[in-house]
């Protein structure tokens, strides 16, 4: 029997994650520090570690990009990977547990802090000029709107340039638009300037 099909990541693990952003992506490839902050992983040093099972059943690749640094990609098996359904939740019990019995106390949730906005105007979008950073790491949920807008506003062979630290963002607003079916769109990254472009391929 194929070994591929005998192991599944965990639904919601860093595998399952990464296993997935491959299959939907899979002309992409990311460092490990890339993988830390995409998926907010507590370390970029345990990636391989946590990464292992997909590496031995060939879901994912590791090998080094032109610039010589450990890169990940979508391993030959990787048409083979499954989601996994998530676990049901865990029912908690409503409280009092017993009749009679008094709820503790509990602290007051802090107000979240309110994302910083950006303009889409201010982006430009241009043909083979490089696009300078305009912002510094803004809130994730403002950059992501952003970006979502950005790669609709683009025709095919157009490109637009972007601070490196946008990448995150930039993939995940890659991954919907790819999966609704209505364009591709390739990466390349700077890291001599720290920034990246972005081009709708179709």
């Amino acid at each position: 029997m194929d070994q591929a099909k005998t192991y599944m990541p965990n639904a919601g693990s860093l595998a399952d994650r990464v296993c997935k952003f491959f299959a939907d992506n899979p002309s992409e490839e990311m460092s490990p520090a890339d993988i830390a902050i995409k998926f907010e992983a507590s370390s970029k040093h345990n990636i391989k570690t946590l990464l292992g099972q997909c590496l031995a059943h060939d879901y994912l690749v590791l090998a080094r990009d032109d610039d010589l640094e450990w890169v990940y990609g979508p391993g030959p098996k990787i048409h083979l990977y499954k989601p996994q359904p998530e676990a049901p939740a865990t029912v908690v019990p409503c409280w009092p547990a017993t009749e009679g019995e008094e709820k503790p106390a509990t602290t007051p949730r802090r107000s979240p802090t309110k994302p910083t906005p950006l303009i889409l105007d201010n982006i430009t979008i241009d043909d083979g000029i490089p696009l300078h950073a305009i912002e510094h790491r803004p809130e994730a949920l403002a950059r992501f709107a952003v970006m979502s807008n950005l790669l609709s506003k683009m025709a095919p062979k157009q490109s637009a340039g972007l601070p490196l630290d946008a990448y995150a963002t930039l993939t995940k607003a890659m991954t919907a638009a790819h999966k609704a079916g209505t364009a591709r769109f390739a990466i390349r990254k700077s890291k001599a300037t720290r920034t990246l472009r972005v081009w709708r391929v179709s």
